[in-house]
């Protein structure tokens, strides 16, 4: 049997490895493949062990692995690190194993089970090598979710130095020495074209302040992709946007995010009401600065009945005032029940979406695990019917079964898509 060439044995194996988030027995055909012939060995183990999660299952698995193939920890590229919080057994090991990896891209931290960690609570030798992996110089992606006691100096590092961040429920110590201050380091070239996140200025002060302060309000000019997943009212997200007005492209507002702050930890009704603003009877208006660069705005939520409130449509009626240059408008809901909007078109908002010059499209998608979402196409033609009579409007569908994430949970986990 004739040599295949080595870049066709390349091209079938990066085929299957860009498949592998999608279908876990990809993982399993990549393991055949590197176990195939020796031409198939060095790309097999690079796709499989570019993109990584640890977590109690698969720490320990990787330790052993690089004990025995050290030249391993080289291709790991994109590492989502989603530990418990408590588990000295499992921080203890990655101590040691994290200094290993030298070439990390892109990097996420999270908490496995959902649970809060902090930053001061963890081994010290655990913390020093989380240090030393924000330190990289290959780094140019970081995420941290649902972290309190993180040093400022950490986060400030990672907004003047990385192309994407992703802040998630997260609480800062505004004093420390981790990394040194800006003036006494090199803010890196490459611009912040990514940013996402998720908290409330009104709570998360001193995140907001560091975000908005001199230092970072320089690299904000540059962002391309800004997302907000703010848990109700902006709060003062937009003093954000408007930073990065000159450059926006592309805003993203998730109404539909689990973001509790601490004064509402305890209120069980918090979470239930997160996406009223959008999508059900919220009071306060939905306000956007003025961003005449903005060419897409996508707005996501969660509930229970698939509808937009009067302040969804009041936010859609001010588009050609704060963002008259809008080419495509997203709406993603996810709803259990048929909503109970009234049947009167909305005039206002109609007559916005059709003065909007360069508007394309605007695509509501849905998904229900009830199937009913054909209602709601239905009476968004009737209180659109200028824009749906001028083709603008599409939707799309999405059978959604709540048990799914727990036969595929890393294909649903918040930071899995910000990481690849």
């Amino acid at each position: 049997m004739p040599a295949l060439a080595q870049e066709l044995i390349d091209a079938i194996i990066d085929e299957v490895g860009a498949k592998k988030w999608a279908d876990p027995k990809d993982y399993a055909t990549l393991t055949r493949c590197s176990l195939t012939a020796r031409a198939f060995v060095a790309r097999s183990q690079r796709c499989l062990f570019q993109s990584l999660t640890l977590n109690t299952r698969t720490a320990n698995h990787l330790s052993s692995a690089l004990a025995g193939s050290p030249h391993l920890a080289s291709y790991v590229c994109d590492l989502h690190l989603d530990l418990p919080f408590a588990n000295t057994s499992v921080h203890n090991p990655l101590a040691l194993l994290l200094p290993h990896l030298t070439r990390v891209r892109r990097l996420v931290k999270s908490s496995e089970f959902d649970e809060r960690w902090h930053w001061d609570e963890f081994p010290a030798n655990f913390r020093s090598a989380l240090v030393a992996l924000f330190s990289l110089p290959s780094l140019r992606c970081v995420g941290l979710h649902d972290c309190m006691g993180v040093p400022s100096s950490i986060i400030r590092h990672a907004l003047l130095s990385c192309e994407q961040v992703y802040l998630g429920s997260i609480e800062i110590e505004p004093e420390d020495a981790v990394f040194p201050r800006a003036e006494d380091s090199v803010v890196s070239s490459v611009p912040l074209e990514y940013l996402a996140l998720a908290y409330s200025p009104k709570t998360d002060v001193a995140l907001h302040a560091l975000i908005l302060g001199d230092e970072v309000a320089q690299r904000l000019e540059g962002v391309r992709e800004l997302r907000f997943d703010p848990g109700g009212a902006l709060d003062g997200l937009e003093a954000i946007a408007l930073k990065c007005s000159d450059s926006l492209e592309h805003m993203i507002i998730d109404f539909g995010s689990e973001v509790v702050p601490q004064s509402r930890q305890c209120d069980a009704n918090f979470n239930t009401s997160v996406c009223e603003e959008l999508v059900e009877s919220g009071d306060e208006p939905l306000v956007l600065p003025h961003i005449p660069g903005l060419r897409a705005l996508t707005l996501k939520g969660s509930l229970d009945k698939l509808q937009i409130s009067d302040a969804g449509f009041t936010l859609l009626a001010s588009l050609p005032t704060c963002a008259p240059n809008i080419e495509d408008l997203t709406i993603l809901l996810s709803g259990e029940t048929s909503g109970d909007h009234e049947l009167s078109p909305r005039a206002d908002t109609d007559q916005a979406l059709m003065s909007l010059a360069q508007l394309q499209e605007v695509q509501f998608d849905t998904s229900s695990s009830e199937g009913n979402t054909y209602e709601f196409e239905s009476t968004m033609q009737h209180m659109l019917p200028l824009a749906s009579a001028a083709g603008f409007l599409t939707f799309t569908y999405t059978y959604d079964c709540i048990w799914s994430q727990w036969f595929h949970p890393m294909a649903f986990h918040p930071m899995v898509v910000f990481s690849n």
